[in-house]
């Protein structure tokens, strides 16, 4: 939920009252919370209520705002290059709450894709049993390679800047460089596609494969 959705749910705000606020980020771009400011729409003691440090950690799939089918995919991915793996290290690797983590796994295991790996120890201390791992089934690790074959990313979960709730659009100076910066990267004689997985791995995170056009020689005459 961005800034200005928690704004509108609170009720400090109705969307006709914030309308001003967003269509003047909108054509500057920069933080949301500074154009309420400036336009004098929230007084700064209620608007600190709403802005933090630090962007809050999504706690559902929702608030994450990336489809589920990705992170199943991404855990599988993580999971084929771990002989062994507990849901804790996996929400560290993919930096996301653990109780998303929990309901991966558990899906996957529904599905035959991973299973408990035998607890080999215990916790000396309270002859508690330690901590779940997980490894992947031979069924896992063929649609982790099919996984891995159209999307070698492996990395942590990527938020879309709308779901981080700081509320902040880039420069257009700064939209136009990464814009220059990317056209670089491709030269005239070759052609860049998205390839997305069975699964709708969105374009955004999927690997991108060049397909080379030799220019065809001419002949001297």
């Amino acid at each position: 939920m961005n800034l200005a959705q928690r704004i509108v749910r609170a009720g400090v705000l109705e969307p006709e009252q914030l309308a001003p606020a967003l269509f003047r980020q909108k054509k500057s771009r920069g933080y949301l919370a500074q154009h309420l400011l400036d336009l004098k729409l929230v007084e700064p003691e209620v608007l600190a209520e709403f802005v933090y440090a630090y962007p809050p950690m999504p706690e559902t799939f929702g608030d994450l705002g990336l489809p589920k089918d990705l992170l199943v995919q991404l855990v599988l991915k993580h999971s084929f290059f771990r002989d062994a793996i507990s849901s804790p290290e996996m929400a560290h690797d993919l930096k996301i709450a653990r109780r998303m983590v929990d309901e991966i796994f558990a899906y996957l295991k529904g599905q035959g894709y991973i299973q408990v790996k035998a607890r080999d120890a215990l916790s000396q201390a309270s002859h508690i049993a330690l901590e779940l791992r997980y490894s992947l089934t031979d069924a896992g690790k063929i649609y982790a390679e099919q996984c891995l074959e159209s999307n070698r990313y492996v990395g942590p979960a990527r938020c879309p800047w709308r779901t981080t709730g700081i509320g902040w659009r880039p420069n257009p100076s700064i939209r136009s460089r990464w814009r220059e910066r990317a056209s670089r990267k491709c030269s005239p004689i070759m052609s860049c596609r998205s390839i997305s997985s069975r699964n709708s791995v969105r374009p955004s995170i999927a690997a991108v494969q060049f397909s080379f056009s030799v220019p065809r020689a001419t002949a001297k005459r």
